[in-house]
């Protein structure tokens, strides 16, 4: 959170990426240090909307008060997003039919 309110670094972060865990982590922080100064959460709001272009969240269920409560503090709807190794089980074999033997 630090570094989404201090003046314009060098380089500036413009994805962010993370599991569930994160954004739950972040929010705790936020709801312990932010959550009682609206002008504070408004510059917090203000600079997501404004250097970050993509927030995902990917590994495991995103579940859905963080997902709520992600997009109070950020402005954002989190893009869920599988990995490799989500993939490989969900097109590995064919939807319809027979499971193919050696195949995840």
């Amino acid at each position: 959170w630090e570094y989404l309110i201090r003046p314009a670094p060098k380089q500036q972060v413009t994805v962010f990426t993370g599991v569930p865990t994160i954004y739950a982590k972040l929010i705790q922080e936020y709801d312990a240090k932010y959550g009682s100064c609206s002008q504070t959460r408004e510059i917090i709001r203000q600079q997501c909307s404004q250097k970050l272009r993509l927030m995902m969240c990917g590994s495991a269920a995103l579940p859905e008060s963080i997902y709520r409560r992600w997009y109070q503090i950020s402005g954002y709807n989190l893009l869920e997003r599988y990995g490799m190794t989500e993939c490989g089980m969900a097109l590995s074999n064919p939807l319809y039919g027979e499971r193919i033997p050696g195949l995840t």
